[in-house]
């Protein structure tokens, strides 16, 4: 349990307490990013994208792919504690091959969002 500590004498937080929920809320963050992405891996996504125009970058293929050679069979959005930034986390399936991988993406709140990613934002 975090206890709030609060310094009477000037009405605000003690800064080590601010810290610590600070830490608090990050750990909690990426515990719950590591967690999908080991449900993804324990489900068969084991190959790695990254984000690439309006296609993905094959990482361990070195290949780029177009939007028309891979389809997104599960999503997740993760809400950043600081509210500046979200991660977008994909399970990705090439085809026709039935490679699966992860893509994830981090996208700053004061840049526009890629066009693949607006099915997931809400």
């Amino acid at each position: 349990m975090l206890t709030t500590v609060v310094n009477t004498k000037h009405d605000r937080l003690n800064p080590g307490i601010v810290a610590s929920m600070d830490l608090k809320r990050n750990v909690d963050f990426s515990h719950r990013v590591a967690h999908a992405i080991i449900d993804l891996h324990e489900n068969g996504f084991t190959e790695d994208f990254i984000l690439a125009g309006n296609g993905l970058l094959w990482v361990q293929e070195k290949t780029c792919l177009q939007p028309t050679d891979f389809y997104m069979i599960k999503s997740h959005r993760f809400d950043h504690p600081d509210k500046k930034q979200r991660l977008f986390l994909m399970g990705i399936m090439i085809t026709p091959a039935n490679v699966k991988g992860i893509g994830m993406y981090e996208h700053l709140m004061t840049t526009p969002l890629p066009a693949m990613l607006t099915a997931i934002q809400d």
